[in-house]
């Protein structure tokens, strides 16, 4: 009998440290939480949830995801109901004005959650405003660069070898983009070989010069030439460094 209450007791302090466990995770999960009822009540959430929609826990759990016109004009309510009906997980990205104001993009996933003899629906959410932003700002730039009428070339800072290639690049020499890729500095700047081309860029790479301008020709798949201006850098983004090789065409050389 005595083994018997022991037992148990130890089976409810482990239930009780998984709860508490459990409960934890939630809170400090890198997502918003929350968990609703059949009816769409919230009966549960994270501090994060709230301040995500730039609300208190507690508020958050006051809300009616039917109620939340946030939700239907979203397609957020839509992806709930058809997420409970089908008792099937999905994920929605979606623009929103929160109930307190607070405009964000929110990456959300949707789990039916079967309790109780009801089906319960759980969101994981965060707030991809930054990333997106980081995105479109990314790919404008990107754009510029790729349709900029002076040619522009990264290229590795160990084996020379261009790693992009922009759209003027790729005309004005009369190579593939693929080709380009293939070849370095060196290979188009015929009044350089790889060892002199290395050396010149030398101070980039110890940091004693920020920037080399200089001019010099280009030659062209069929060997024809043309001057250019050179600005060379040595940049460095993510952790990984690379250099710069816009090219200004049609430069008179200067004696």
């Amino acid at each position: 009998m005595l083994a018997d209450i022991t037992e148990k007791k130890e089976w409810e302090a482990r239930l009780r440290t998984a709860s508490r466990l459990s409960e934890s995770m939630v809170e400090h999960s890198p997502r918003g939480i929350c968990l609703y009822d059949a009816q769409g009540n919230c009966i549960a959430a994270n501090s994060l949830a709230g301040e995500i929609i730039g609300a208190t826990k507690e508020q958050v759990l006051e809300q009616n995801y039917n109620t939340l016109e946030s939700w239907k004009k979203s397609g957020l309510l839509e992806a709930a109901q058809d997420t409970v009906e089908k008792l099937e997980k999905s994920r929605i990205e979606v623009v929103i004005t929160s109930s307190f104001g607070e405009p964000c993009m929110l990456d959300v996933h949707l789990a039916p959650v079967p309790l109780e003899n009801e089906v319960h629906l759980l969101i994981m959410f965060e707030d991809v405003s930054g990333l997106r932003q980081a995105e479109w700002r990314n790919a404008r730039l990107s754009r510029i660069i790729e349709e900029s009428v002076n040619e522009i070339y990264l290229f590795d800072p160990e084996s020379l070898k261009f790693t992009e290639v922009n759209n003027a690049a790729v005309s004005n020499l009369g190579y593939t983009r693929e080709e380009l890729l293939a070849l370095s500095p060196s290979d188009l700047k015929p009044e350089y070989s790889t060892e002199t081309f290395a050396e010149m860029i030398e101070p980039l790479r110890t940091g004693r010069e920020d920037k080399l301008v200089f001019e010099t020709i280009h030659q062209r798949k069929d060997d024809s030439h043309y001057n250019v201006e050179v600005h060379l850098q040595l940049l460095s983004h993510a952790g990984e460094e690379m250099f710069a090789d816009p090219c200004r065409r049609g430069i008179p050389r200067r004696h």
